[in-house]
C-alpha cells in the first residue's frame, strides 16, 4: 500500500507531466499555425503576382515557393480550387 508521500509524489508527477504535455501542445500548435499562415501569406502573394502576369521563375524568387508549387496554383487560379503543399 502506498505511504500518504508516496501517494502525494504520484499525483505530483502526474501534474506536472500533464502541465508539461499541455505546455508542448500549445507550443507546437502556435508553430504549426505560424508555419501554415507564412504559407498561405507566400500564395497569396503569388495570386497577385501571377495576376499581373509575373514570369514563374521570378513568384519563386520572390515567394521562395518551389516551381512547381507555382505552377500548380497557375493551373488552379480561376477555377475555385484551393492549393496547399
Amino acid at each position: 500500500m502506498f505511504s500518504m508521500i508516496e501517494h502525494y509524489d504520484v499525483q505530483e508527477t502526474r501534474r506536472t507531466a500533464r502541465a508539461e504535455g499541455h505546455t508542448e501542445g500549445h507550443t507546437e500548435g502556435h508553430a504549426e499555425g505560424r508555419t501554415e499562415g507564412k504559407m498561405e501569406e507566400k500564395l497569396d502573394i503569388a495570386k497577385n503576382l501571377l495576376e499581373i502576369n509575373r514570369p514563374v521563375d521570378e513568384i519563386v524568387k520572390v515567394t521562395r515557393l518551389t516551381r512547381e508549387e507555382v505552377e500548380r496554383l497557375r493551373a488552379t487560379q480561376g477555377d475555385g480550387s484551393i492549393v496547399s503543399s
